[in-house]
């Protein structure tokens, strides 16, 4: 019987397409799902539409394909739970798979069916789920899988690396439970931003993966061929398995309200058989947008293609979530951090006893910046629960830090548990034969079943080998284990040959660094691909700090040139060789290699004349920087710790505070605004600078003169009158106030009347006005009305996201005969300030009035003419939405549901800042990796641990009527009873639309909603920004802003699944841009400026019941709260009135 590997070792493999496309196209009711509370769950039809699936599968064995993937994709028990049909997950797989089993069958030649197990709903790395949950749901699944029959397993669509490990594991204990082996493939889905959906690139995807063991590694979903070709040729030169490509039919988009997948049959045939050729791809297929005909003109174009013959070269490394390290650097040694480690470090050990876990993040944090390639993590602590321990702190270190961990730790469980926690793959640290084999053998089950590297300690049950053949000995004796028994790769074992102190004087070790070269030596010779690695500093333990630094570094250099592969110790730590004097290396090298001789012993002169560091070095000055200099530095890297230090420095050399605040600090901000300005430097980053600002002058405040005057100028700030919105205020508040301006913030809803007040009490060189809502910009128009009346002359500094500097520079400037100031961010407002403190002359003269000129209209843009109802002949009839009840309900919105729906490109590059300015594609895409994505991840942690934020939600449905430019909302139990009625703006050009249109004349339904992250998220945004914790209140303010409209969005995709029109949604980002049918319209914005209508909704719903209240304004309080009505007419589209 053919086999599906017989056909890989002959010729390209072709799987089927799309299954969801082709599901839909039946256009599946409630009732063929079985009912409302099953809507959606496509696997059910596997029972209930049998003939739908099986057709499915046969016409993919018609176009050509010789394997078909089984309708599966969600029927693992986490996610059959969502719809109380976890208990049926083996049941469902057994009959998917037998399914596609009948139409084989009905083919000649081989055909195989493939199990398809998808990624669930809950992310494992960010805390969804937990470890064993998952796994017993992939298991079930798998061995439904198995029991009907299917040819292999495929994990696809995979976006969480721990989630990767916890499927394999599952499906091959169900390959042992079944007693039945089939191959085993794998497929991650690289997004558009070049990562897994967690922020994970295909280095690190590839380190992980290959090391469990798998049979085929691929890519599918999320883009289309061309997009893959990068990512794809990373696997091609380094898997050591086949590769299987699946991709989309190109990049969705929205076409009239529709998703289309842009690549034809024929497009798509041609960019997968490229690839196929190019790279050496083994298995072929389509994902979302492909159908039969696309599988049929694939097989067209590659069904004679040989079995490609690849020559990878895997580079054998570690992995964290975000990328891979390889082991072999240059140059060498690849450098293991030592500081996150309680038996090596007292500050480790003892914030691990106060259970700072923040404290021990930020040791790890620094080990990174000071060039660790690697982290040793051990939490091992007499009296404490070291599994606890272990799993807090992976659970904040795997999503905050890049680096791949060594996994520390004599005790088995604490093992096994660190690798269910770290994604990625790890290195075990370590096994021996202290005790025999027994727990070797238990260590190394560990790392094959989790894919981790080990370190092997030669040490036997004679205890610790000393000398150079015994090492070798026992290396050998773990090669043999390791590799020969367990089936690790030679370069994924790592021996530690072990070194002894040369501190001691002990006469049995002062050859022992000899012993230890020369071990180092013989491994790499006769145990080819097996790495070394040593902790370097055991070599010099009882000496003084100053020679131990010396000793070490010439260990270090030593055993490089004897082939060492990995070592530990303290990199920020670590002395270059070419510091040392001939006279100091001298004798330190005799200490190492034991050249005594009569009347000289290197011992004894290392301790007698090497006891500090004042004869050590040929230059004391490492960094060759004034102190002036440095404090410059910790401003614009943000060390807020640092800079205090080097404050006491320059004060005890006898700077004066005043000098150091103007001509030191801040030329350090001026520093940091330029590179802000030339797109050099992230915002967040900028933030940090202004913390490190604030530090320091608050350190110096205390010894300035009384009558000293650090502020360069005045400026007094104020969110408008009706306005609640102050992030973008207090923005310019922190940029301002650190680059040496006097600041008065008074806050959120000033009425001018209240500005004037404090004007006159507080004498400032200019006033800055700011709000986000489209009414705000009207309001500013007034206040400087109101200036003018008073013949004030006060420069005035506009800003906010509704303004724009043509209205600033037009109708503002009109308004006031004073300087009128647009300011697009903090830092052009910055600069404003300093323009008018310098003195420098510019011209603020006012337009003059605009002259009536010829209006112009856009081919296109003439005004349609209204029906006799008044209403918009544009919009076509559609039926009335059919709600399934009537009336309001309340939700509790999770953060899953919220983080499901939360656009990170926004958060991340418009909330955060995060912008590719003058960077190369390459450093944006490192800077988003290495720090955006990981930011993002630790606030979700935060998020879920500190529970300040409580999502709730009310949404509801009520009966409706147009009447002309009014929607009137009425009472569901007394259809004749009017409850509320909402007049809105008509456009006088164009369309001429008003949202009542629509919705269908003889009466419709409107849904209504409201989310709020709650009060609890307004009182730690403003604690952030008392406490002068800049960065986080940034940070938190935007990702909460995005939050509460993620809400939006999940609320909103609910009411579309509720009113059967969820099937048009587009996937991904598409969806954000209103790809779905409908429309969802806030009162305060373009299609409905007037804030007045929020009365009417928070009525009907009933906001009070969630803690929501409306300010006098009409704005909702707390902040972060947001509602809208909802239009489900197929061309409600968002307008401007």
């Amino acid at each position: 019987m053919t086999s599906i590997e017989s056909i890989l070792n002959d010729r390209v493999l072709l799987l089927d397409g799309g299954m969801g496309t082709q599901i839909f196209k039946h256009n599946p009711t409630v009732d063929d799902f079985g009912g409302v509370a099953f809507e959606g769950c496509v696997e059910l039809l596997n029972e209930r539409r049998p003939d739908w699936i099986r057709g499915i599968h046969a016409s993919y064995f018609a176009a050509g394909a010789d394997a078909v993937e089984t309708n599966t994709f969600g029927c693992n028990e986490l996610v059959l739970g969502e719809f109380g049909l976890s208990h049926r997950a083996f049941e469902l797989n057994e009959l998917a798979a037998k399914l596609a089993r009948e139409a084989a069958s009905q083919f000649d030649g081989p055909r195989f069916v493939i199990g398809s197990v998808g990624p669930g709903t809950k992310l494992l790395t960010l805390g969804q789920t937990d470890f064993a949950t998952l796994l017993k749901s992939y298991r079930t699944q798998v061995l439904g899988l198995l029991a009907g029959g299917v040819d292999a397993v495929l994990i696809e669509t995979c976006q969480d690396l721990a989630q990767i490990k916890v499927a394999v594991r599952a499906t091959k204990e169900a390959f042992h439970e079944a007693k039945r082996r089939v191959p085993l493939w794998v497929q991650a889905t690289v997004e558009t931003t070049g990562t897994l959906l967690v922020g994970s690139d295909i280095g690190a995807v590839l380190s992980s993966v290959e090391a469990l063991g798998v049979d085929v590694l691929g890519l599918n979903c999320a883009t289309g061929p061309e997009e893959m070709r990068q990512h794809l040729q990373v696997l091609a030169q380094q898997s050591p398995v086949p590769i299987s490509c699946l991709p989309n039919a190109g990049l969705p988009r929205n076409e009239g309200g529709q998703v289309v997948y842009p690549l034809d049959p024929d497009a798509f045939a041609e960019q997968v058989a490229s690839a196929a050729k190019d790279m050496g791809l083994a298995i072929l297929g389509g994902c979302c947008g492909t159908g039969p005909e696309h599988i049929r003109a694939l097989k067209a174009r590659t069904g004679n293609f040989a079995a490609p013959r690849r020559k990878p070269s895997l580079e054998r490394g570690a992995a964290s979530l975000y990328v891979s390290v390889p082991f072999a650097q240059e140059p060498k040694p690849l450098i293991v951090g030592e500081r996150t480690n309680a038996n090596g470090s007292k500050k480790f050990r003892d914030l691990l006893a106060k259970e700072d876990w923040d404290g021990l993040v930020d040791i790890a944090k620094e080990q990174s910046k000071e060039g660790a390639h690697l982290l040793d993590v051990c939490v091992a602590y007499v009296g404490r629960d070291e599994v606890r321990d272990m799993d807090e702190y992976l659970q904040r270190v795997v999503t905050q830090v890049q680096l791949p961990l060594m996994l520390d730790s004599t005790e088995v469980p604490v093992l096994e548990r660190a690798l269910q926690r770290a994604p990625g793959k790890c290195v075990v640290n370590s096994i021996n034969f202290e005790d025999g084999e027994a727990k070797a053998r238990k260590i190394l089950d560990l790392c094959r079943t989790y894919g981790a590297a080990v370190v092997a300690l030669t040490i036997d049950e004679r205890g610790m080998a000393k000398t150079a053949e015994d090492k070798l000995a026992v290396a050998k004796r773990l090669h043999a284990l390791a590799v020969e028994e367990y089936g690790l790769a030679p370069g994924d074992l790592i021996i530690d040959p072990l070194t002894f102190t040369l501190g001691s004087g002990d006469e049995e070790f002062r050859r022992s660094a000899v012993a230890t070269l020369d071990a180092l030596r013989a491994i790499k010779s006769e145990l080819p691909g097996v790495l070394t690695l040593l902790g370097v500093s055991n070599v010099s333990f009882g000496l003084a700090p100053a020679p131990r630094k010396i000793l070490n570094a010439l260990m270090l250099h030593h055993a490089v040139e004897a082939g060492l592969d990995l070592a530990i110790f303290n990199a920020a730590k670590v002395l270059p060789v070419a510091k040392l004097d001939a006279e100091t290396r001298q004798v330190f090298d005799d200490l190492l290699f034991d050249r005594r001789r009569e009347g000289y012993d290197p011992l004894k002169a290392v301790l007698e004349r090497h006891s500090d560091a004042a004869t050590t070095f040929a230059s004391t000055d490492i960094t060759g920087l004034s102190v002036d200099e440095r404090l410059q530095l910790d401003i614009i890297d943000g060390e807020k710790r640092r800079v205090v230090a080097d404050l006491d420095e320059a004060l005890a050399a006898g700077s004066e505070p005043l000098r150091l605040i103007n001509e030191v600090l801040l030329e350090g901000m001026k520093v940091v605004g330029e590179r802000f300005g030339r797109g050099e430097m992230q915002l967040p980053f900028v933030l940090e600078s202004a913390e490190a600002m604030k530090t320091a002058i608050r350190h110096l405040e205390p010894l300035l003169p009384k009558d000293a005057d650090t502020k360069r100028g005045r400026i007094l700030l104020a969110t408008v009158k009706g306005d609640v919105h102050d992030i973008g205020k207090n923005l310019v508040d922190i940029i301002l106030s650190n680059n040496g301006f006097e600041v008065r913030n008074l806050g959120i809803k000033q009425p001018i009347d209240a500005i004037l007040h404090e004007l006159e009490a507080w004498p400032a060189d200019a006033i800055g006005l700011s709000g986000l809502l489209v009414k705000s910009t009207v309001v500013m128009k007034e206040n400087l009305e109101e200036l003018e009346r008073k013949s004030l002359k006060v420069p005035v500094l506009l800003g906010g996201a509704a303004l724009t500097r043509d209205y600033v520079e037009g109708d503002c400037r009109r308004a006031y005969s004073g300087a009128v100031l647009y300011a697009q961010d903090a830092f052009e407002g910055l600069r404003h300030m300093q323009t008018l403190i310098s003195g420098d002359s510019v011209s603020f003269v006012p337009p003059a009035p605009i002259a009536p000129a010829i209006r112009v209209v856009r081919r296109g843009q003439s005004a349609v003419d209204l029906t006799v109802e008044g209403r918009s002949s544009w919009v076509a009839g559609a039926a009335p939405a059919a709600p399934p009840f009537w009336g309001v309900r309340e939700l509790e919105p999770t953060f899953d549901d919220l983080f499901a729906f939360l656009d990170t490109f926004v958060v991340l590059r418009t909330r955060w800042g995060f912008s590719q300015g003058a960077l190369s594609e390459e450093a944006f895409a490192a800077l988003l990796r290495d720090e955006a994505e990981p930011e993002l991840a630790r606030w979700r942690a935060r998020f879920m641990r500190e529970g300040f934020l409580k999502p709730k939600a009310l949404y509801g449905y009520f009966p409706c009527r147009p009447d002309r430019d009014d929607l009137i909302v009425f009472d569901p139990d007394q259809r004749s009873r009017e409850l509320a009625r909402i007049r809105f703006p008509r456009q006088t050009t164009g369309r001429r639309l008003a949202i009542p249109d629509f919705f269908h004349p003889e009466g419709d339904a409107v849904a209504l909603q409201l989310i709020t992250l709650g009060e609890g998220a307004a009182e730690q945004d403003r604690a952030l920004f008392a406490a002068d914790n800049f960065r986080d209140y940034f940070l938190f303010h935007g990702l909460a802003t995005e939050l509460v409209e993620a809400g939006a969005e999940w609320l909103h995709a609910r009411i579309r699944k509720e009113l059967g029109i969820a099937a048009k949604d587009l996937p991904g980002r598409a969806l954000f841009a209103q790809g779905y049918q409908g429309s969802r319209y806030s009162f305060g914005y373009p299609a409905c400026p007037d804030l007045e209508g929020n009365a009417a909704l928070h009525q009907l719903l009933d906001g009070a019941r969630i803690g929501v209240s409306l300010t006098e304004s009409f704005q909702m309080d707390p902040e972060f709260s947001t509602s809208a009505l909802v239009a489900a007419h197929p061309q409600a589209r968002y307008f401007s009135a």
